[in-house]
C-alpha cells in the first residue's frame, strides 16, 4: 500500500494510554458496582436468616407468646403466637424490662 505510514512505538505508546486509563477507569467503576451488589446480597441473606431464627423461636414457644427482637432500642421484629386456650396481652409483652 503507497501512502500509508507504519505506526511506530512512540505512537502507538501514545494512542495506548488514555485508552488503557480508560479501562482501569471502567475496571474500578465495575467493581465498585460488584461491590455493592455483593454488600447488599449479603445483607438480605443476613435478615432473611435473622427472620428464619425469630420465626423458629416464635414456633418453639409450647403455650403461646410474643417474640420480639429489638433493634437500636425499638422493637424491629415482632411475632405472635397464640395461645391455645386464650390470647396475649399485648402492650404489657411488648414492654422492654430495664433489667
Amino acid at each position: 500500500m503507497k501512502g500509508v505510514k507504519p505506526m511506530v512505538w512512540p505512537e502507538i505508546a501514545g494512542a495506548g494510554v488514555p485508552l488503557l486509563l480508560l479501562l482501569l477507569y471502567a475496571g474500578r467503576r465495575l467493581m465498585a458496582s460488584v461491590e455493592l451488589v455483593v454488600a447488599a446480597h449479603q445483607e438480605r441473606l443476613g435478615e432473611r436468616e435473622q427472620r428464619k431464627s425469630l420465626v423458629e423461636v416464635a414456633e418453639a414457644l409450647p403455650d403461646g407468646g410474643l417474640v420480639v427482637q429489638y433493634e437500636g432500642g425499638r422493637p424491629d421484629w415482632v411475632l405472635l403466637k397464640p395461645s391455645p386456650g386464650g390470647s396475649v396481652p399485648l402492650p404489657s409483652m411488648l414492654e422492654r424490662s430495664a433489667g
